[in-house]
């Protein structure tokens, strides 16, 4: 694009001093043929699947209204003396400003438009499709899905992991950057659980296999990501109906105005009515509907970047509707996201002590605040930490790992219910209701103990919520916590709907089912476990640093994972969108003011040329420019004081 962009704009430089150039008409011509040849190639491109498809969009305006244009030229130059007066001078001075703007604006949008198919092709492409497996004493290369639980899978320096696993033989370190942002490598030993997607950095390492489905978790959320963006891709863009619309239009006034010619018009009225249509067609360049958002979103990502937002989706923003439904997290969003062990209550003679070390023997290397809230309180109890051998990790629920001879479950109560754990009637009595986030311990089929921490809700998160609900947003709460600790969080916040002890994907098919039901929907999500969620959402919003794929699925990224940060968001973009819609309003006003001037100025003998064109241009895009630097943190014709 940079380079049709300079090509683009040395031509109309040299255009613009033809005279002082004394350049010949058929020197101007042979400038103007690379102008329509490459720098509209990727117009004439979308024309043609515009044609495939029956879509009407900008490419098409811009690829019709170039050939227009550069026939009306040629015409002008091989067969002037055949012509009308209106009509002997060539338009590929206005043809290069119109390719240059078109294709500028085009780049600006780029610029923001990090969230693509693109993007997620790269991702993909991270994700190995062949494995190096140990069979037979030897090593043999066989497509990931022909994997078996058990086998073991060798991964050398410089390779990515090809599935989730555990590493039995080698140390190494692992760019994990894909899954969780963080960009320095994470040392990994025996033992070690690793995801697919991340990079091995040092040395050759092997990691056993479980059970497929269980390994394929970044396989799968890119799969869904992928489809969702399909779908996105799919609807169009919101400028494409007004496209649409102006493009029947131009089609319409072409035809009326070859009418007239053809029995009102000049003699010969044949040439008059063809000079009509084409000159009504020139007036259909969308080079100015090609700025209205860039522009837009240029100014507005500043002001949004010193809000710490960042924009991903500029092309969300053209159809932006504040949604009505916001899916938020406890932890981290009602909460300071700082949990404390309040308290241990142990069953069956295990000592806390020797409790916590269980815990942590089988969340070592899980990066969770439950994990730091439960190293902060062993610190102060002391104790030699336990040796893990292996174990798995089950977003959203808990983790097993074997510690010694035994195998260890950590995780919510109802995930160990369903592994058919749960405390006698007696103990369950004494938990039940309790409104601490509780965590449990089991080991060989035991329930051996349950943490009880406590995060302390966020001081003006009542006053939050009534904003979040005056906006006419409804909060709803989605919590894989216990039902207690649930619902006495979401009174004290002021927040009726309430999902508790609800499965990551629960968050996406939540999503889904407010969507059928004519519902715009939000979802505040942190990284990797949220992506499935962000993407079958209207609205996608995360924390900045949550991970490569976290960003790329999300419409923006915030740098405080909190609903005041969430309110200006929405608010920024309502803003970004009204601009984009009088940027609209005011380049198509001008399009709609060069048709009859341009028909009337043909019959009417009178020659438009490239100064009155480019002065009406240049008037419609100073209005665009100022409104949208109105968007600017400051705007430039407001000085500080």
């Amino acid at each position: 694009m940079k380079r049709r962009i300079i090509v683009g704009a040395a031509l109309w430089a040299a255009f613009a001093l033809e005279r002082p150039l004394s350049l010949s008409p058929y020197t101007a011509w042979l400038l103007g043929v690379p102008l329509v040849l490459y720098c509209a190639s990727h117009f004439h491109a979308g024309l043609w699947r515009g044609l495939q498809d029956r879509r009407v969009g900008l490419f098409m305006l811009a690829s019709t209204s170039a050939w227009a244009m550069f026939l009306l030229s040629t015409a002008a130059v091989f067969l002037g003396d055949y012509l009308p007066p209106a009509l002997r001078e060539h338009r590929l001075g206005s043809l290069a400003a119109m390719l240059t703007l078109v294709n500028l604006g085009l780049w600006l949008e780029a610029r923001y438009q990090k969230k693509s198919p693109q993007t997620l092709s790269r991702l993909s492409g991270r994700m190995p499709t062949m494995a190096r497996v140990v069979r037979d004493a030897s090593e043999a290369v066989v497509p990931i899905d022909a994997l078996k639980p058990g086998d073991v899978v060798v991964v050398r320096p410089g390779e990515p992991v090809p599935v989730d696993g555990e590493i039995v033989e080698g140390e190494t370190l692992l760019d994990e950057s894909l899954r969780t942002g963080v960009l320095e490598p994470v040392e990994k030993v025996r033992g070690s659980r690793v995801y697919g997607g991340a990079v091995n950095k040092r040395g050759r390492i092997l990691v056993a296999v479980p059970d497929l489905e269980q390994a394929l978790t970044l396989r799968r959320v890119l799969d869904v990501v992928r489809d969702s963006a399909s779908e996105r891709q799919a609807s169009g863009r919101a400028v494409d109906p007004v496209a649409r619309a102006f493009f029947a239009a131009i089609l319409l006034a072409a035809a009326a105005a070859a009418l007239i010619g053809a029995f009102k018009g000049p003699h010969p009225r044949s040439l008059y009515a063809a000079a009509a249509f084409f000159s009504v067609l020139c007036s259909a360049c969308p080079w100015g509907v090609g700025l209205a958002t860039p522009l837009a979103v240029f100014f507005g990502g500043r002001r949004a970047g010193a809000a710490g937002v960042g924009l991903r989706n500029p092309r969300l923003l053209e159809s932006f509707q504040k949604p009505d439904a916001l899916l938020i997290d406890k932890t981290g969003v009602l909460t300071e996201g700082r949990p404390e062990v309040a308290g241990m209550r142990t069953f069956g003679g295990c000592s806390p002590e020797e409790a916590l070390r269980l815990m942590l023997a089988a969340e070592s290397g899980v990066s969770h605040p439950v994990v730091s809230a439960l190293r902060a309180y062993a610190a102060a109890l002391g104790g030699a930490p336990l040796a893990r051998r292996a174990f798995e990790v089950f977003p959203g629920r808990g983790v097993s790992a074997s510690v010694g001879e035994r195998r260890v479950l950590v995780g919510s109560l109802p995930w160990l219910a369903h592994h058919g754990i749960e405390p006698d009637p007696a103990d369950a009595l004494h938990l039940k209701g309790r409104t601490e986030t509780l965590v449990g311990l089991a080991a060989e089929g035991r329930l051996l103990a349950v943490a009880l921490l406590c995060d302390r809700l966020r001081p003006d998160i009542r006053e939050t919520i009534d904003r979040v609900q005056a906006a006419g947003i409804e909060p709803i709460l989605i919590s894989g916590d216990a039902n207690a600790a649930v619902f006495r969080a979401a009174e004290q916040s002021g927040i009726s709907k309430v999902y508790a002890e609800a499965l990551e994907d629960e968050r996406a098919s939540l999503a889904a089912r407010l969507r059928a039901k004519g519902r715009r929907v939000a979802v505040l999500g942190e990284g990797l476990r949220d992506c499935a969620a962000l993407s079958a959402a209207d609205i996608g919003l995360c924390t900045a640093g949550g991970g490569a794929l976290a960003e790329a699925v999300a419409d923006f990224t915030l740098e405080r994972r909190d609903l005041g940060a969430f309110l200006e968001t929405i608010k920024l973009a309502q803003e970004i969108r009204a601009a984009i819609r009088r940027n609209f309003i005011w380049m198509f006003a001008v399009h709609a003011l060069l048709i009859p001037l341009s028909v009337g100025s043909l019959y009417l003998g009178i020659r438009l040329g490239p100064l009155v064109l480019g002065a009406m241009a240049a008037a419609a895009l100073a209005a665009v420019l100022v409104n949208s630097a109105r968007l600017a943190p400051r705007p430039f014709w407001r000085f500080p004081t």
